[in-house]
């Protein structure tokens, strides 16, 4: 039987006789044998070989060399995860002990025996822990509150390392980015704080910076925090990210305040494989007490063998990190970590010594607190190469020293960094610095070419994209002849262009694929700043065949795949995320793309292509971004830099290669004046190199007789015999005046610089005549981001809102008219101790304006509202608006373009009515500018709250009536107009202290409306407005219904119209619907019919609302022609939202107001 612990031939005394030695190594197979474990292990070390040296890695912070006796130790402890704490209690045991020397280390209070902290892999997890438990403090402490906590963020600066953006993406948490500069290299307290607010979860500064070594200064974080949090009430934290720092600050600086000693520190992060000197895979986080780790972090499982706690991310954590990690702390003390961390200090200060007196270099910062430090090259317009070639060759000698920009702010400045860790001596830096020195000395001996040249700006022309020294760029492609024309444009100006100007003949990036540029803000912000997001669409059309509906896409936006989009368009009509589609083939032949999508006939094509705009890569972004290398630095280039850059290069390729022609030119001349001599002397030529005995000696004596020069004489040596006929003789003297001219040419070039501009003028001329062509891609100048309003048809809707704050929108085709009297439909589920309050018509695109009680105005467009068939409960109002718990909705105003016609809101006004009494006129462009978190629409009085807003034209009558029957009507330019902010002024003089107003209408048209006022007990009646005298505002009013123990109080007043329908909702949640035109007109003293019985359920009506009259004929009618009709998109322009605050212009209760009470009429 054949042996196969060993390949066939294999030698069993020496590895290198094995024939397996002689096999390539597996790419993507496993071997079908085994072979020895010396032939393996030789294999993986030749592999690895030259990257073998860690040490040689200055690169890392993560530690490289520990001592024999901890790398023994971790190796024995190899195999054991630490997750299992019941089978190694003494490691859980050494952990504790480990995060307990630690966070003393950190000047810990916390008083327990064991300290609150975890064991992690690495700084990431640890930072990322901290991070969590932040956000679960903060997140805990706004739901108690009752408030939002969607939107949590936290500061930091732009020096993070890159676990702090991942923690941003994978909790969805804002990272807010304070800008490192040349002046500013750490964090900034000021700029920290402005960007704090109530949603931050914690600010982080950094101790040893990744970028550059050095730390933020969180003593001063913490005192300005500290008077942030007094004044604004708010308590936002500290979490300090001391990767590097964490384990030098409390051995080489003691005495700096960083740690648990400052009040907002709430927890420290560390890296134990950094200067914790421990290899890589070991993390710390440590809490300033127990109560700042959220439970719900420390996660148990039982299928171990018993309830083991984790607070961590990671599961299974190699044991052996904490077994090195204790043994450091053992085997070196405060004093052996002191030792070892100066160490490491000092030889970069040696380094940085050696480095400064090459005299190449300069450094970031003076001071040094961590054993690292960058530096950059000196400004020298000679020097062809950048650290990027330095780290190059250094790696090439096996030293890993990296070359990088730095972050934002500071892209252009190009740095190299050097980490000193455990391991790195004084013969290790010499042995750097020799190489560095060598290095240095070659690349200056090397040439690279400086000009490259080229005809057309190839940068814009075709674009292009990539990573160049390590930062992204992507150029889009844009219309040949258009580019040659702003260039040409360029030059006639010589330069004294703008963005602007330029945008003139370049409008936009222009795409081989064709498609359409969709808003122009993109290809401005791109073309001005050289960074932007341009929107691009296919290009679409609707084509009706026999009553069927197709889109066809002929033309798809840049980089798009036709096949993949076809295949992404059938994956979501199969996912029904598009409603609407039967098929989608593609057609396209050699005449063009053509993509038919069948629409169903009950379907809204234009609906539906917005659709696929909105979901489909049929629109997309290109993200411009033009950076590019201007003699040898990386830079951000607008249009302007980008074809001024290309100018300047054809400029100095014309000017070189008039040089190259001129010196050629020269040369030819030099030659054909000794050949006109020779012409002239023929026959003593002829015969002097007859004469010669070779040709060197014709040469000598030609020049010797008639002064020329080595190369006129040889050239008449070697002239041939056919140039001594006459008409050789003639072309002689012709070729030598055209070089005479050209010469002259050429010099006025070098002398003329408009003349030289001329020259590149007429050549980009040549190239847009020879292969110029017209735009592909068009562009619609107009619009930008898709509405939301196209994908819904613009129908009628009811919103319905509960006394719990309930709200939802159902179509108004589902309600249907009842006679008087009935007992209604059942209209809103509700919770037992909930009811629907408030029932209002609008339209699907219309914005509304919702007004609460407490006086705040939000914003809320309708189809954002959840729709709920006709039982159905709704969806919490505070889940769409930011509205305080203890605060309701009390009114809403519908506008159709609220923030687009500028000449309806600066025309109609909003007129509010508190239950005291207090009315308010305020123009509708106050209101105009939407904003998340709404905006204070009235300043109320003590126990005073909003009940009614009505829009007006500015020439409208007011009618407000209270609970006790009676209702005063004057006009509403008896009421001023005031700021957003004002209190108002009195509308109408109440009883005593119970009672208030229930209710105010606007009268539009009196020859139509008539007032209908509604009971407690669901009696009600239609009177004439005119039975309503016209007083001045602030009076008692007249009686308006007769007010009985039948009756019951007032609850309701609404003008309405024959046309109209009237609503009433219980509190049981019953809603009857019933026409105004079964109500007869009757007197105003009167105390009206009964419009609902509420006897059989011992109820009591909660709200009234008129809505338009249909029957449910029409309403079928109205259904069918809307699905016939096309939808056609709108867009609307959002205006920017910009907080905006009016001057008070508060009234107190009797100024302006006539105070005699009317006599109430009976």
């Amino acid at each position: 039987m054949e042996d196969l612990n060993f390949r066939k031939g294999d030698a069993k005394t020496d590895v290198f006789g094995s024939d397996r030695m002689l096999q390539p190594s597996p790419v993507e197979r496993i071997p079908d044998g085994p072979t020895t474990p010396e032939v393996a292990y030789q294999m993986v070390k030749d592999e690895t070989f030259a990257q073998t040296q860690p040490r040689l890695n200055l690169a890392t912070f993560v530690t490289t060399y520990m001592d024999d006796y901890a790398t023994k130790l971790m190796n024995e402890a190899i195999n054991i995860n630490y997750i299992d704490e019941t089978e190694y209690p003494r490691i859980a045991v050494m952990n504790g002990k480990c995060i307990n020397i630690v966070a003393n280390l950190w000047n810990s209070p916390e008083k327990d025996t064991w300290k609150t902290g975890a064991l992690a892999i690495g700084s990431s997890e640890a930072c990322m822990l901290g991070g969590v438990a932040a956000w679960l403090r903060w997140r805990k402490k706004r739901q108690a509150q009752g408030k939002p906590f969607d939107k949590p963020n936290f500061v930091i600066s732009t020096g993070f390392q890159v676990v702090w953006e991942k923690f941003a993406q994978l909790w969805q948490i804002e990272m807010r980015e304070v800008p490192l500069t040349l002046e500013k290299t750490t964090l900034d307290p000021e700029e920290a704080l402005k960007m704090c607010d109530e949603n931050t979860i914690c600010v982080v500064p950094i101790q040893g910076v990744t970028w550059t070594g050095l730390n933020d200064d969180v003593e001063a974080l913490d005192k300005a925090l500290d008077a942030y949090n007094a004044k604004t009430g708010y308590d936002i934290p500290i979490h300090v990210d001391a990767a590097s720092g964490g384990f030098i600050l409390p051995f080489l600086y003691p005495d700096t305040k960083w740690d648990f000693r400052l009040k907002w520190v709430l927890s420290i992060s560390t890296s134990g494989h950094k200067f914790g000197m421990v290899y890589p895979g070991v993390g710390w986080v440590v809490w300033k007490d127990k109560q700042y780790l959220p439970e719900e972090m420390n996660f148990a499982v039982n299928y171990l063998g018993a309830n083991i706690p984790s607070i961590s991310i990671n599961f299974s954590r190699p044991g052996n990190q904490v077994l090195a990690q204790y043994y450091q702390f053992l085997r070196l003390g405060k004093e052996g970590y002191k030792k070892v961390q100066q160490n490491c200090i000092n030889v970069c200060l040696y380094l940085k010594k050696q480095l400064q007196d090459m005299g190449i270099f300069e450094f970031f910062s003076n001071d040094m607190p961590n054993p690292l430090f960058i530096w950059k090259l000196k400004e020298d317009k000679k020097r062809n190469w950048t650290l990027y070639d330095l780290s190059d060759a250094l790696h090439v000698e096996g030293w890993q020293v990296p070359a990088y920009t730095m972050p934002k702010a500071m892209e252009d400045v190009i740095i190299m960094r050097v980490v000193v860790r455990q391991g790195t001596g004084i013969d290790l830096a010499d042995l750097l610095m020799e190489d560095i020195k060598r290095c240095v000395k070659q690349l200056d001996t090397l040439k690279e070419p400086t000009v490259l040249p080229t005809r057309i700006p190839n940068l814009l022309v075709n674009g292009g994209s990539g990573i160049a020294v390590g930062m992204a760029t992507n150029m889009p492609t844009h219309n040949l002849s258009e580019v040659l024309d702003g260039c040409m444009a360029f030059i006639d100006a010589r330069g004294e262009m703008e963005v602007a100007d330029l945008m003139q003949y370049i409008k936009a990036p222009d795409f081989p694929t064709g498609a359409t540029i969709y808003g122009y803000a993109g290809v401005k912000d791109a073309f001005e700043t050289g960074r932007g997001r341009i929107i691009l669409r296919g290009k679409a059309e609707i084509e009706t065949d026999s009553n069927h509906e197709k889109i066809i896409i002929t033309e798809i936006p840049y980089l798009v795949n036709k096949a993949e989009l076809i295949k992404y368009i059938a994956d979501l009509v199969n996912e029904k995320r598009i409603d609407g589609i039967s098929n989608v083939n593609d057609e396209s032949d050699r005449s063009g793309m053509r993509i038919v999508v069948d629409v169903k006939r009950d379907a809204n094509s234009s609906v539906v292509l917005n659709k696929l705009y909105k979901l489909t890569a049929l629109q997309s972004s290109f993200s411009v971004n033009n950076i590019a290398l201007v003699n040898g630095r990386p830079r951000q280039l607008n249009l302007k830099d980008l074809i001024k850059a290309f100018v300047d290069h054809r400029h100095e390729v014309v000017i070189r290669r008039t040089k190259y022609d001129l010196r050629k030119a020269e040369e030819r001349a030099h030659i054909l004046e000794g050949l006109i001599i020779a012409s002239d002397n023929i026959d003593e030529v002829i015969a002097i190199i007859k004469s010669s005995k070779s040709p060197n000696e014709a040469i000598e004596r030609l020049m010797e007789r008639f002064s020329l020069s080595d190369v006129q004489a040889r050239a008449i040596v070697e002239m041939r015999l056919r140039q001594l006929t006459g008409l050789e003789q003639d072309k002689l003297r012709a070729e030598y005046e055209e070089i005479e001219k050209l010469i002259a040419y050429l010099k006025e070039i070098l002398e003329n610089d408009d003349l030289c501009m001329k020259v590149i003028k007429d050549e980009l001329q040549e190239i847009k005549d020879k292969y110029g062509d017209e735009r592909k891609t068009d562009i619609v100048y107009a619009s930008e981001e898709l509405n939301p309003e196209d994908f819904y048809a613009d129908d009628e809707m009811i919103i319905t809102i509960s006394h719990m704050g309930y709200i939802k929108r159902t179509p108004l085709s589902e309600f249907r008219a009842q006679g008087r009297g009935g007992v209604g439909a059942k209209g809103s589920e509700t919770r037992d101790e909930d009811f629907v309050e408030y029932i209002y018509p609008a339209s699907m695109h219309a914005t509304l304006l919702i007004f609460t009680a407490k006086g705040k105005c939000y914003w809320l467009k309708v189809f954002e509202i959840p729709e709920g068939a006709k039982n159905s409960k709704g969806r919490a109002i505070q889940n769409l608006l930011n509205i305080e718990p203890d605060d309701k909705v009390n009114a809403f105003i519908r506008v159709k373009k609220l923030t687009t016609d500028t000449e309806f809101i600066n025309s109609h006004y909003l007129l509010f009515c508190t239950k005291k009494g207090v009315i308010k006129k305020t123009l509708l462009e106050a209101y105009s500018r939407p904003r998340q978190n709404g905006v204070n629409a009235i300043t109320l009085r003590e126990d005073d709250g909003l009940i009614e807003v009505c829009m007006t034209n500015g020439n409208n009558e007011v009618l407000i009536a209270n609970r006790n029957g009676r209702a005063i009507r004057f006009h509403e330019s008896a009421v001023r107009v005031m700021g957003r902010t004002a209190s108002g002024v009195r509308g109408m003089t109440l009883d005593g202290d119970n009672d208030e107003v229930v209710g105010m209408v606007c009268i539009k048209d009196k020859e139509k409306e008539t007032v209908l006022v509604v009971s407690e007990q669901g009696y009600g009646k239609r009177s004439d407005i005119e039975d309503y005298r016209i007083t001045n505002r602030g009076g008692k009013g007249v009686k308006t219904i007769n007010i009985t123990e039948k009756t019951g109080k007032l609850v309701a007043i609404k003008n309405v119209t024959e046309e109209n329908d009237i609503m009433i909702i219980n509190k049981s949640g019953i809603t009857i619907r019933m026409k105004v035109s079964d109500l007869n007109v009757i007197g105003r003293a009167t105390q009206g019919v009964r419009l609902i019985n509420l006897e059989k359920r011992n109820d009591e009506i909660a709200s009234v609302c008129k809505v338009l009259s249909q029957t449910e004929e029409e309403i079928a009618e109205e259904k069918a022609q809307r699905e016939a009709l096309e939808g056609a998109a709108v867009h609307e322009h959002p205006i920017e939202n910009t907080d905006f605050e009016d001057v008070s212009d508060d009234v107190e209760n009797k100024e302006n107001v006539d105070d005699t009470e009317e006599t109430t009429e009976e």
